[in-house]
């Protein structure tokens, strides 16, 4: 393979990028990465030989998931959903980003996570701007919209979730208008994947759904959401996964593909971001959602809110 080694929470082929940009391509710098210079190597030793790069290959084995590795998906989308439920628990005014964050990485390290996917992304306030934001830097307050995009690393494989809530647990008219626009969009994807079918195709549902309801406004907010059917990227081995081949709208749905439907309404001006992200395996005969368990309409989000999570009972019982 040509690119690079994963590790940990690396893409291969987004890493070989930053490291031609920062490295190979740099005027001060110009060295080869480590593949790249065994490449070097082995042509010139051997001059008479073929080396051949097998990255797309390999990345085209990755594309369809086993059924074992689908066991160890399911898994690994399920300790997301404890630890994004526990975190939206414990969602109050007051309460700060970093408090929040301690609360995810303990529930995915108690149920058997070895670390993150990724940093978890919390944003809100005017921090919606950023689209992926890890700072932490925010006390909550009445008010304020919040997106948790997380999940953790469970026997190397990775999820990638995102749900959206109000801080006081109660949506605002507003806050409710644009969520239950950008759920509907999530709802009639995951209503058209099947096997067969295109992205694209699934798209085409979206946007008569759109028109349907006199929503067409909305459609520029979604973005290539539309196009690709909600379709972001492949989950797997790493969160962005790779794939040797990959035909955009035109890419059929086919039984072993793990991909993230990821679905974004920012309203940036009002602090508002939504952003409802599912693990989704096409089957045989249609989808698991393998993150089914998060709370994804109004009325759950906010009976789940209802209830203590685990910092007020650490406070409850004055241990913090």
């Amino acid at each position: 393979m040509f690119k690079p080694e994963e590790l940990g929470a690396e893409n291969s082929n987004e890493k070989f990028n930053v490291l031609q940009k920062t490295m190979t391509q740099n005027i001060w710098d110009g060295r080869l990465t480590r593949e790249l210079q065994f490449v070097k190597e082995l042509r010139d030793k051997f001059p008479q030989i073929d080396v051949l790069d097998c990255s797309a290959k390999v990345w085209d084995l990755r594309k369809i998931k086993s059924a074992a590795e689908l066991d160890v998906l399911r898994r690994t989308a399920q300790i997301g959903v404890k630890a994004h439920n526990a975190l939206i628990q414990s969602t109050r005014p007051g309460v700060s980003e970093k408090a929040l964050d301690a609360v995810f990485e303990f529930v995915c390290r108690l149920e058997g996570a070895v670390d993150m996917a990724y940093y978890t992304i919390l944003m809100s306030g005017k921090n919606h701007a950023y689209g992926h934001y890890h700072a932490y830097d925010r006390v909550l307050k009445r008010g304020d919209f919040i997106i948790l995009d997380a999940a953790p690393d469970y026997a190397d494989y990775h999820a990638d979730i995102s749900t959206a809530f109000p801080v006081s647990g109660a949506f605002s008219p507003r806050q409710k208008e644009l969520y239950e626009i950008a759920l509907a969009v999530r709802n009639v994807c995951q209503a058209n994947y099947r096997p067969g079918i295109t992205f694209g195709q699934v798209g085409e549902k979206v946007a008569a759904m759109l028109q349907e309801k006199n929503l067409d406004k909305y459609e520029k907010d979604f973005r290539g959401i539309v196009r690709l059917g909600g379709y972001n990227h492949m989950v797997g081995l790493a969160t962005h996964d790779v794939t040797g081949t990959f035909a955009g709208s035109n890419e059929v749905l086919m039984p072993g593909f793990v991909f993230a439907c990821d679905i974004q309404l920012f309203r940036v001006e009002e602090e508002i971001g939504i952003r409802l992200e599912d693990n989704i395996a096409i089957t045989e005969t249609g989808y698991e959602n393998l993150s089914a368990g998060v709370p994804r309409t109004v009325q759950e989000v906010e009976a789940l809110m209802k209830a203590d999570g685990i910092l007020q009972t650490l406070k409850n019982n004055g241990l913090r």
